[in-house]
């Protein structure tokens, strides 16, 4: 993608890759859709070349969910200690079944990987070890960043949102989205994530979720899943709304290899009494409640847990654990061939040494 910076009607700048959230967020420039030569005052007009087929104004917009925006910045901390892992089981999956070889003579430890959506980087600390080539992060959230950089410090995070990723057209050979798509599941989403992409490229989502099929963790669910206040919860399955509804999915099917591929791995996690109870105030929805209405849900929770057909254990402490089921959902699809890499097509590294960053090498 082109960016061609015009002043008082005089094209001064032709920037390669600058991205949409690039030039969002340079605040103190005046956008117009087309230049006009003008005395007085210095106006920047800025046109685009090169734009991906169906990228609409309105997708330059970093859109986050009001609710994801202040329930995630509310305290990452809980969200960062509270939050299961994924799997071993799912880690080996992804990296021998998807990432290699991703059909193409690419090998793993030379792909250009983007964790969107990254959050504090419960999926990017796992595949740093996998040796699987450069990682960059984009997350919306400052708070979320913030902690990113607390964990995985050698990684670059940067500000960015499924609608508005700062990285160069065609860059990208992996996408991974872990326990986020649901919050973005739109064709703007999608469109972005194809913009950069590489032909041939994957994406990779992964959703954790507590398995109400153990009648306490059913009836858990119950008592905190009455405050999501009509968000697009991920077990609710408005995600796959692009992929099956047919006027989305048209558009869907011309960027994207469809239907996609679903796994599912099932697994438990050792919780104390505490743990589940900092896991329900990591919900997004529950971070935003009333100190009044989370004291009410935690009688609610305390109840719960102590029923006699929730079976607790001894720990390595003193403390009781009990073994919470959970199912890991893995979807993953490619972007379409058809499409030629443009001329000059970089991955991170000339990019990110522009910037005046340096991408992660596993």
């Amino acid at each position: 993608m082109y960016w061609t910076m015009v002043v008082n009607g005089n094209c001064v700048h032709r920037l390669r890759f600058m991205s949409c959230h690039a030039i969002r967020s340079c605040k103190s420039i005046r956008v117009f859709t087309q230049s006009v030569p003008v005395s007085g005052p210095i106006r920047i007009s800025i046109s685009t070349s090169g734009m991906a087929e169906g990228h609409s104004q309105q997708s330059m917009a970093s859109e986050v969910h009001p609710l994801a925006a202040s329930g995630f910045n509310a305290d990452q901390r809980i969200y960062e200690s509270a939050r299961p892992s994924y799997p071993a089981a799912v880690l080996k999956m992804v990296k021998e079944e998807i990432v290699v070889p991703l059909g193409n003579p690419t090998t793993a430890s030379s792909l250009s990987v983007l964790d969107l959506a990254a959050g504090t980087g419960k999926w990017t600390r796992l595949i740093l070890p996998l040796g699987i080539g450069q990682i960059v992060a984009v997350e919306p959230s400052p708070g979320m960043r913030r902690e990113f950089q607390l964990v995985c410090p050698n990684v670059t995070i940067l500000d960015g949102s499924g609608t508005a990723i700062p990285l160069p057209d065609a860059s990208v050979d992996v996408i991974f989205i872990a326990q986020a798509f649901h919050w973005f599941a739109n064709v703007d989403a999608l469109t972005e994530m194809h913009r950069v992409l590489k032909p041939e490229g994957t994406v990779v989502m992964i959703w954790n979720l507590e398995d109400m099929r153990t009648s306490w963790v059913a009836r858990l669910r119950g008592a905190y899943e009455k405050h999501e206040a009509g968000s697009p919860q991920y077990r609710l399955g408005l995600w796959r709304r692009p992929f099956v509804e047919p006027d989305m999915a048209k558009v869907v099917s011309k960027m994207f290899h469809l239907p996609f591929h679903e796994r599912q791995v099932s697994h438990s996690v050792s919780n104390t009494k505490d743990d589940v109870w900092q896991r329900v105030l990591s919900k997004s929805y529950v971070a935003v409640l009333s100190a009044e209405q989370k004291e009410e849900l935690k009688k609610e929770v305390d109840h719960i847990l102590s029923a006699e057909d929730v079976h607790w254990d001894n720990g390595e402490g003193t403390e009781k654990v009990v073994q919470y089921p959970y199912t890991t959902d893995v979807v993953w699809f490619k972007k379409l061939s058809s499409d030629v890499l443009p001329q000059n097509a970089s991955a991170f590294t000339p990019f990110f040494y522009e910037k005046g960053f340096e991408p992660y090498v596993t």
